[in-house]
């Protein structure tokens, strides 16, 4: 699970770093976010997850992004996870988007959901 957070901070130019979290619940799982951004990570995971649950039924919800004067969240989503990152302003959202949606994949391949 590491090495996907660094190979997506390695990825895109932009990037402060990422975070995996129980789609459900809402808890880290893992993150690579500086020290300085844990309570605000804590409430971005939980609002995340909140918001993934409400629009998932009766459909599933693919990906999330928060585009803001300050900078970007972006987020891949499955059943199980949900993988997102904090970017900065200019960061290629699209490019990113598609990074964290493969790296999604293969962590689920990687843990076997």
């Amino acid at each position: 699970m590491k090495k996907i957070l660094e190979n997506i901070k390695k990825g895109g130019k932009g990037i402060v770093g990422s975070f995996l979290i129980e789609n459900d619940r809402g808890n880290i799982i893992i993150s690579d976010m500086p020290e300085l951004l844990n309570e605000e990570i804590k409430r971005v995971s939980l609002t995340l997850s909140l918001l993934s649950c409400r629009v998932r039924r009766p459909k599933s919800i693919e990906k999330i992004q928060i585009l803001a004067e300050e900078g970007n969240i972006i987020a891949a989503c499955n059943n199980k996870y949900i993988l997102a990152c904090i970017t900065s302003r200019d960061a290629n959202v699209g490019f990113i988007h598609i990074l964290l949606r493969r790296s999604l994949e293969a962590l689920s391949l990687e843990t076997g959901e």
